[in-house]
């Protein structure tokens, strides 16, 4: 589903004594493409508790969390594009990897624990119902697109 509909962007969600453990600070937070993103969120969160004193007890915070977005415009260099890709790739496919949520081109998003696909359509409203037979034409419509795409397929 990636490769078919392209990533629009990563949220990855860490808590904040998961950014501040110092197992990930020192370099011990695993290898790869993943690691060093992992390595790089929690340098980049240090970096700004350390900044300023006010800020510094972020860093001792039980509860809170630290979210980074990454995104491609559409007019972006596709290599950019093929880089996001593949970083959401490396997320789809680490088994140890959670908090983070793939947002698909196409509308379609996928966490560690679900993919969701959604698409917005106009039905006429009478008073305040709608038709079920309307509703039920553009559901089916759009079953029949997924399968088209190979969205269903297990």
């Amino acid at each position: 589903m990636i490769e078919a509909a392209g990533v629009r962007s990563v949220d990855l969600k860490l808590s904040i004594a998961e950014a501040t453990a110092d197992e990930l600070l020192d370099g011990h937070g695993g290898g790869g493409a993943l690691g060093n993103v992992y390595r790089s969120v929690c340098d980049a969160f240090s970096g700004i508790a350390a900044a300023d004193a006010n800020l510094a007890a972020l860093r001792d915070a039980d509860q809170g969390s630290v979210t980074v977005s990454i995104n491609v415009g559409k007019g972006d260099l596709s290599a950019a594009s093929h880089a996001l890709d593949y970083l959401a790739t490396e997320f789809v496919e680490d088994e140890d990897a959670d908090g983070y949520v793939i947002h698909l081109r196409n509308n379609m998003r996928i966490t560690p624990t679900e993919m969701s696909v959604r698409k917005n359509v106009r039905l006429e409203v009478q008073a305040n119902s709608v038709s079920v037979f309307q509703a039920w034409e553009a559901m089916s419509a759009y079953m029949i697109e997924l399968h088209e795409n190979g969205q269903l397929e297990a």
